[in-house]
């Protein structure tokens, strides 16, 4: 009778392990360490635009919305967004760039990658001094977007939306104007607004804001004719305009300002995942809009948590990565937050996947502190990028 035992256990674990193989589990849980070693791909982002293919390869085919988490105004960053966007395009079929800018913004620059008209990309760049986007990195990726684009076939080019609120109301302004067709004279209070002196603070904002969103819906024969084609996305624009009045008031009404922020992130990716239904997309992000769990001193809806939600229409095709920087003057997240130890930062850049069979990291939280985050670390992100020695990229 023993002997029937020992062979039933015997064949118990083999019919176990064999489960394992199949399905790709290691018969034996896989240390942190060695887990991780087996896990990674190592990054060259010393060319200009580094070659990404392996790592782009390494992501499910299946994703719709390929959302990494940056630390922003740094030169690692810029390189990952360039080799990302290049790679994914050409491996993975993305046409579109989501931006953390506003939607007023994105038009600009999406014009520039068509037109290549100077001047709409430095009236972004003027827009945004002062911000981390006003940098020689941000002018240079635009220039080389612009540039790879004229590359591609016709109906194969990169288009470029923003999904924030209008942290530049003159851009979003302009943007409305440019929207409507040259040869309909603008409404009167558009028109009231696009003179070159003219400057919006928040009381001038909110009462353009009210004034042509009355005046859309009281006039509305005019402009619809004046944005013809482009009704929807006018409305679209004005609409996140008044998100934005609602996120720059002093006020603030109880609202979290950055979970109007998320909101309108959320409502605006609608918006153009509407535009275009059967295309892939592209965001790099602040890295706090994309965490799929809520850190400690973050809410719990996030642009991540809200994309994968249920009634998302990409939910469930949202693959997001978590850029880390280390380095003797900067790391990101800081020290008491993250344990860097496990990615063993020695100078060389990496993606480690987080979420593969057997990792145990989709049950244990291992990397990050647990003030900053309860949850397993593939339930936080299911990549890791280690970005080692980033430095601030040149201000202008």
């Amino acid at each position: 009778m023993r002997r029937l035992f020992a062979g039933l256990a015997a064949a118990a674990l083999c019919l176990s392990l064999a489960a394992c193989a199949a399905a790709g589990v290691p018969a034996v849980p896989l240390t942190p360490e060695a887990y991780l070693a087996e896990n990674c791909l190592q990054l060259d982002l010393a060319a200009a635009t580094p070659d990404l293919a392996a790592a782009v390869d390494a992501l499910p085919e299946d994703t719709v919305f390929y959302l990494a988490g940056e630390a922003h105004g740094l030169d690692k960053s810029y390189a990952m967004r360039r080799g990302m966007l290049k790679a994914l395009h050409e491996r993975r079929g993305v046409n579109v760039l989501v931006c953390e800018y506003g939607m007023g913004a994105a038009y600009l620059l999406d014009r520039y990658l068509a037109t290549g008209e100077e001047a709409l990309l430095q009236s972004f760049i003027s827009a945004a001094q002062g911000s981390l986007a006003c940098n020689g990195d941000e002018l240079e990726f635009w220039h080389w977007a612009r540039a790879y684009n004229e590359e591609q076939p016709p109906e194969s080019r990169l288009h470029v939306v923003g999904v924030d609120v209008e942290h530049q109301m003159g851009l979003a302004v302009k943007a409305l104007a440019l929207v409507g067709d040259p040869e309909v004279p603008a409404p009167k209070e558009l028109e009231a607004v696009l003179a070159p002196d003219t400057a919006l603070n928040f009381t001038g904002a909110a009462a353009f804001v009210a004034a042509l969103e009355a005046a859309m819906q009281e006039k509305a024969e005019e402009y619809t004719a004046f944005f013809a084609q482009d009704w929807s996305l006018a409305q679209q624009l004005a609409d996140n305009l008044t998100r934005t009045i609602a996120y720059l008031d002093p006020a603030g009404n109880g609202n979290d300002p950055l979970s109007l922020r998320d909101a309108a992130m959320m409502e605006n990716f609608c918006f153009w995942q509407r535009q275009y239904p059967d295309e892939k997309f592209f965001g790099q992000f602040g890295g706090a809009h994309v965490s799929r769990a809520a850190a400690a001193d973050y809410r719990e809806d996030t642009f991540a948590m809200q994309l994968e939600a249920q009634g998302s229409p990409v939910a469930g095709r949202v693959y997001t990565l978590q850029y880390v920087y280390y380095g003797a003057s900067i790391q990101s997240p800081a020290l008491d937050d993250f344990d860097y130890t496990y990615l063993q930062p020695a100078g060389e850049d990496k993606v480690f996947f987080l979420d593969k069979a057997g990792s145990p990291f989709l049950d244990e939280q291992l990397l990050y502190d647990e003030t900053f985050c309860a949850v397993p670390d593939a339930a936080f992100t299911h990549a890791l990028v280690l970005l080692t020695g980033s430095k601030r990229s040149p201000r202008l």
